[in-house]
């Protein structure tokens, strides 16, 4: 699809979770503390195993990195721009208002005899 583009396109998606997989995704406070440790190390920092997990988190605030997304990576090798919708604001998404117009016409034309009035 994103040969099919003009060149320079802009992509607008929402952020669902399939959009959205990460680059060097960074731990949080949920991952357990090899995860942390591991993360670290790929990223060239030098951790004693003995360290909490405390003391690893504020060693990873040091590290905070922008996100980056698959999606963004695969758009900008074609020189396309991804911009994403914010949560919550699905009216910017065409393809929500359209999916809402199809659900209420079926609803509205539905003649199957287990339909609901």
């Amino acid at each position: 699809m994103l040969t099919s583009l003009e060149e320079s396109s802009i992509i607008y998606i929402d952020n669902a979770p399939y959009r959205s997989r990460q680059i060097n995704k960074m731990p949080t406070q949920a991952n357990r503390k090899y995860e942390i440790i591991n993360w670290l190390r790929d990223n060239g920092e030098e951790v004693d195993d003995s360290l909490l997990k405390v003391e690893l988190l504020k060693i990873l605030k040091t590290k905070m990195q922008p996100k980056r997304y698959v999606i963004d990576e695969m758009a900008a090798e074609h020189r396309h721009t991804v911009l994403r919708i914010l949560p919550y604001h699905c009216q910017y998404n065409a393809i929500e208002l359209i999916w809402a117009q199809v659900k209420g016409y079926t609803a509205r034309n539905n003649t199957t005899p287990f339909a609901t009035k």
